[in-house]
């Protein structure tokens, strides 16, 4: 069947985006959809007589789409075909877009102290559907003491907040004493780094918009425009990564066709390095499978799916029993931090595939198949050739760099070795060739049936086996012993040309 060309369409990236649309009322969010929590900050909590303070919420004016109202939304909806519930804009299965005013309330223990003297307004005007805008209120510090201030605020579809906050108020004397909380913002301007860093057109525009409002206020905090408490960073910090992951990439391009079930599939290179690009802006949940062999010689540098730690493949990649070849990485900057292979970051379920005439050369983790392999990870029947070359200062593998995950019935030839460190579950796999070190450490208990077999007539009390084993068909039968009712495992064989032990995707166990 024929790729077709599809010039945009979506994907939603994060669980936060896959709703389950219900009616919608003029009421706080529910559980099931909601575009985030309402920010209460204010810009100081010390003062003098006569000073004021400024109460900041966000959003107090938002226009959003009022919902159809009915018991249940479809999954698709309206003329946009997205989800019913978008993050920003609200349920758009009626796409009359309503102006929502949040409701703000304000208790303060002592007004001798400090009171309001400027009621709440908008810091601005809307006039779309997705526009807001920030609302502020002023007290002014009649008298010395400590007063506190609770604050509420409720928006329709917004996860409602109340906050507290102590004020003190000095007579302008002072004491000499420095109590301004010490705050540290590195985390939220890493996290502001990462979303400058992003192409807006690579998402949609709702969902960007929705980021850049987080993002402006970030930057006021960075900039010292607007005083936090470390609270407060905090939940700015979570409420950016929350927006950054909430993003709705689109795809582009020669998109290759999907199985019934969703799957992409895979033809050739060109569609390979598609679907690395795509999880690579964020479309990390994406599924595929091989539809035939690929081979990446003509692609000059392999870009790994996953590339960092921040977008890393969270999806199924099912190889079908079918090959890769010809992939080249070679990092020569020594600055570069990439990790190498066809996977860099992996906490999905990698299945069914085997890597040939390969190269993975970097300077921090790497693996033929993945460099880094999270705990949530499943590698499972897959193998490399000893045509694959494996090079690295850090931890390296033939297979993996980093296996934290659940390695389940694969193998390594390469002479890179098979695993350069293992923390985590391996079952089932072997490693045939003369690496003097084919893993590093395996620190699990939970691991077992792991065979280290040497090329060269050896074999010692540790288990590990020489050629004669191998030859024989005994290490085949060893590995064909193997049972595990929890997933779909392919028998062994011995390879035609080398004899050594290689998967059989026509056979299970």
């Amino acid at each position: 069947m024929k790729k077709f060309f599809k010039k945009i369409t979506t994907f939603i990236l994060a669980a936060v985006m896959v709703f389950s649309c219900c009616g919608i009322t003029a009421m706080a969010a529910s559980d099931d959809y909601t575009h985030g929590t309402i920010s209460v900050t204010t810009d100081t909590t010390t003062v003098e007589e006569g000073d004021t303070v400024s109460i900041t919420v966000y959003p107090y004016v938002h226009i959003q789409y009022k919902g159809c109202g009915m018991s249940e939304c479809p999954d698709i909806c309206g003329t946009y075909g997205a989800k019913c519930f978008i993050t920003g804009y609200g349920c758009c299965c009626d796409t009359t877009p309503v102006t929502y005013t949040a409701d703000v309330t304000v208790t303060i223990s002592d007004t001798s102290i400090i009171s309001v003297t400027d009621s709440i307004t908008a810091n601005g005007t809307v006039s779309s559907a997705g526009d807001m805008v920030s609302g502020t209120m002023t007290l002014t510090a009649a008298a010395a003491g400590t007063a506190t201030v609770t604050v509420s605020a409720s928006l329709n579809d917004w996860v409602s907040t109340t906050k507290t906050f102590t004020i003190a108020v000095s007579d302008g004397e002072g004491s000499g004493d420095d109590d301004t909380e010490d705050v540290n913002t590195e985390a939220l301007a890493e996290e502001y780094a990462i979303c400058a860093a992003l192409d807006s057109s690579d998402y949609t525009s709702a969902s960007y918009k929705a980021l850049t409002t987080v993002m402006a206020e970030a930057k006021k905090v960075l900039d010292g425009d607007l005083v936090y408490t470390q609270e407060e960073v905090d939940d700015l910090t979570s409420s950016l990564q929350a927006a950054r992951l909430a993003l709705v990439v689109v795809l582009s391009g020669d998109i290759p066709d999907q199985d019934t079930d969703n799957y992409y599939l895979l033809e050739d290179a060109d569609d390979l390095v598609w679907f690395s690009s795509m999880v690579n802006k964020g479309a990390t949940e994406l599924d595929a499978r091989l539809a035939r062999d690929i081979d990446l010689s003509d692609v000059d540098e392999w870009t790994p799916i996953g590339l960092s730690d921040t977008n890393l493949y969270t999806g199924t990649f099912d190889g079908q029993g079918y090959t890769i070849s010809g992939l080249k990485m070679v990092v020569t900057d020594d600055d570069d931090e990439r990790y190498g292979g066809l996977f860099a970051n992996l906490n999905g379920t990698l299945k069914n595939v085997v890597l040939t005439d390969s190269t993975v050369s970097c300077d921090s983790l790497a693996g033929g198949l993945v460099g880094r392999a999270y705990p949530d990870s499943l590698v499972i029947n897959c193998g490399v050739s000893n045509s694959v070359k494996i090079y690295g200062n850090a931890m390296y593998g033939g297979l993996i760099g980093n296996a934290q995950g659940t390695l389940i019935n694969s193998y390594s030839h390469s002479p890179g070795g098979f695993v350069g460190v293992a923390p985590g579950k391996i079952e089932n796999c072997l490693y045939v060739g003369d690496a003097e070190y084919p893993y590093a450490s395996m620190t699990n208990e939970e691991n077992n049936r792991v065979y280290i077999y040497f090329l060269g007539n050896q074999y010692d009390e540790t288990g590990k086996y020489g050629y004669t084993q191998y030859r024989n068909g005994k290490m085949v039968g060893i590995m064909n012993s193997y049972t595990n009712s929890e997933y779909e495992i392919y028998a062994w064989k011995s390879d035609d040309k080398t004899l050594f032990p290689v998967l059989d995707f026509t056979t299970t166990l």
